[in-house]
């Protein structure tokens, strides 16, 4: 089994991750390659045979429906304790999860 995610509207600042000296660039100040067509394909031309489940494609279930406020606030919280953000940071579930989804297949050996 084998999970895709894909967030391409997600950003973040420049953040210093705590326990690192240095902070990593802002997402928007890096290329990210993907999504969940790649992630597949990718992985796809590595195996012998295509999944047994769902079809020729991975399940897929958007995000954005999914997330109620309980998720945002966990979100919020972890950050808080994971990292220091150069400019506040502010989870906003419309704009960031946009597009976003999990994906989903199954192989068999």
């Amino acid at each position: 089994m084998v999970f895709f995610l894909q967030f391409p509207c997600l950003d973040w600042p420049a953040t210093r991750w705590y326990g690192k000296k240095t902070a990593t660039r802002s997402r928007a100040d890096q290329t990210v390659w993907g999504g969940i067509d790649r992630q597949f394909g990718e992985l796809r031309r590595r195996l012998d045979a295509g999944p047994g489940w769902p079809g020729p494609g991975p399940y897929r279930h958007g995000l954005l429906r999914a997330v109620g406020r309980g998720t945002v606030g966990c979100a919020e919280r972890w950050m808080d304790g994971a990292a220091a953000p150069t400019t506040p940071l502010v989870f906003e579930p419309e704009r960031h999860l946009r597009d976003a989804a999990v994906g989903v297949a199954i192989w068999s050996w």
